[in-house]
């Protein structure tokens, strides 16, 4: 199987290939001093200026011979307001822009005066759009807006083939992602989403896992995702039998927005629709925020090492831990395969801890028993700075909640929330979360959130979950915190003169 690649080569690889392009393109024989800035302080960190977030547009259309079907999603884009900041990067002026910008056919708009977006110069005042079709779009702060930039994407679907919410936070390129979604079943299709950022080409390889191992797919090998476009493939055309598929990207030539869509058609009854942000990079101890109430659940745990990984799962509650009932908390994971695991109803919501003794990654399901509608909550990457989510606003009368789901392991964290509402006002509050533990926070009223540990020795999780209650107006849909930008090292590069 294709094996992770870890942070610190990627960033290897990416310097090695900066200075690779930036010789080539001149061929000037000479050597450079780079340092960093000594007047960036003595942390040697300055506030960003400058912040671009990625969203990939209307999931389920842009698959060549496969008949689109008709969707809007909803993009908002909102600056951080300096409540939700560090101290440390407060002091970046007052002036700044934020903008929103929407593609045509697939194409990325990156023009200033593109057709179809937003712009706002008031802090207070978030960005939106519409995006139809597989038209991606590029939200962007300078100045004061840049740090802590948090954009997403929503679309909420009531048509007779498609019906539910799914919910995506915009996001940076990587070059290695992991994603789960969707199943063999009659009904189920996985759409990956691929947005290139760059002028040139960019070309990615997906492994293909399923329950009995890697699963041999051609058609994952080798796809061209033209310069600033988007590129759309049918993954469960890939393996097309595989009742728990799990895939793994690595792109080649430069760097992707990655994300997947999982529509659910059963029968001509509309039974849902989720996205999926990229999975925690795999490890031997991860956490999976946000896992709703009063809806039963499925585990996919991905043995991403090269041995069999022993698993053990256990709930993270406002109680704290506790063993899963009848004693099912305990997988054996083959490497290069998928295990699942099924968890009753919990009463409240909660997080679920993964151990293991392999590199895993993972992600849940929760999907009622009958509804129309369906979430996946993924594993995801401690808080080391600030995390945040945007969403379009809720309707006064709606039936629909929003919850900040927070979890802490290693120890106690105390975290700052900070969210901002429809009106652009900001509102702080203060939440201590136990060790080993989960804590909730009603986020309704707002249109983004950003948190921020403050103190406690422990590793802070979190996720908002948009829901509603069982019945005909019923909805769910999960959403990771995403870590924003912040700061930057700045570097002086000048000539060696020995």
């Amino acid at each position: 199987m294709t094996r992770p690649i870890t942070a610190a080569a990627r960033t290897v690889a990416t310097l090695a290939a900066g200075a690779a392009l930036v010789y080539g393109a001149g061929q000037v024989e000479t050597t450079v001093d780079v340092r960093t800035d000594p007047v960036a302080g003595a942390a040697g960190q300055v506030a960003v200026t400058s912040s671009a977030l990625f969203c990939p547009g209307a999931e389920i259309a842009g698959v060549p011979g496969v008949p689109s079907v008709a969707t809007i999603a909803t993009l908002i884009g909102s600056a951080a307001p300096v409540e939700a900041l560090p101290p440390a990067v407060t002091s970046v002026g007052t002036t700044g822009d934020l903008q929103a910008r929407t593609g045509q056919d697939g194409i990325l708009a990156t023009d200033t005066t593109a057709t179809g977006g937003a712009r706002s110069s008031d802090a207070r005042t978030p960005v939106t759009a519409t995006m139809a079709g597989p038209d991606p779009a590029l939200v962007t702060a300078t100045g004061a807006r840049a740090p802590g930039l948090i954009a997403g994407q929503q679309n909420d679907a009531a048509g007779k083939t498609v019906a539910g919410l799914a919910a995506l936070p915009c996001l940076t390129p990587t070059a290695d992602a992991w994603l789960t979604g969707g199943s063999g079943e009659p009904g189920r299709q996985e759409r990956l989403l691929l947005l290139n950022p760059g002028a040139n080409s960019v070309t990615v390889d997906v492994d293909v896992f399923g329950k009995t191992g890697p699963i041999d797919a051609p058609g994952g090998r080798g796809i061209v995702v033209p310069p600033r476009a988007r590129t759309s493939v049918l993954l469960d055309a890939l393996a097309p039998d595989e009742a728990s598929p799990a895939f793994h990207l690595v792109s080649r030539g430069g760097f992707v927005v990655a994300a997947l869509n999982d529509y659910w058609l059963d029968g001509v009854t509309p039974r849902g629709i989720e996205d999926l942000a990229p999975l925690a990079t795999p490890g031997t101890r991860l956490v999976v925020p946000g896992i709703p109430a009063d809806v039963p659940a499925t585990v996919r745990v991905v043995g991403a090492g090269e041995k069999e990984a022993l698993v053990q799962i256990r709930a993270l509650t406002t109680d704290g831990p506790r063993a899963l009932p009848g004693g099912r908390g305990v997988l054996r994971v083959p490497a290069g395969s998928v295990a699942e695991l099924s968890i009753p109803a919990p009463d409240a919501t909660l997080a679920l801890e993964i151990t293991a003794d392999q590199p895993v990654t993972a992600a849940a399901l929760s999907a009622p028993k009958s509804g129309s509608d369906f979430g996946w909550s993924v594993a995801s990457p401690a808080t080391a700075a600030v995390s945040a989510a945007a969403y379009p606003p809720l309707a006064a009368d709606s039936p629909r909640h929003r919850t900040l789901a927070l979890a802490a392991v290693d120890g106690p964290v105390t975290a700052q929330v900070t969210t901002r509402a429809a009106d652009g006002a900001p509102r702080t509050a203060t939440i201590a979360v136990p060790a080993d533990a989960s804590r909730t926070f009603d986020v309704s009223d707002s249109i983004a959130v950003w948190v921020r540990p403050t103190s406690g020795a422990g590793q802070l999780h979190a996720a908002v979950t948009t829901s509603a209650p069982a019945g005909d107006d019923f909805v769910l849909a999960g959403l990771p915190l995403q870590p924003v930008r912040l700061t930057v090292t700045p570097v002086t590069v000048q000539p060696d003169r020995g």
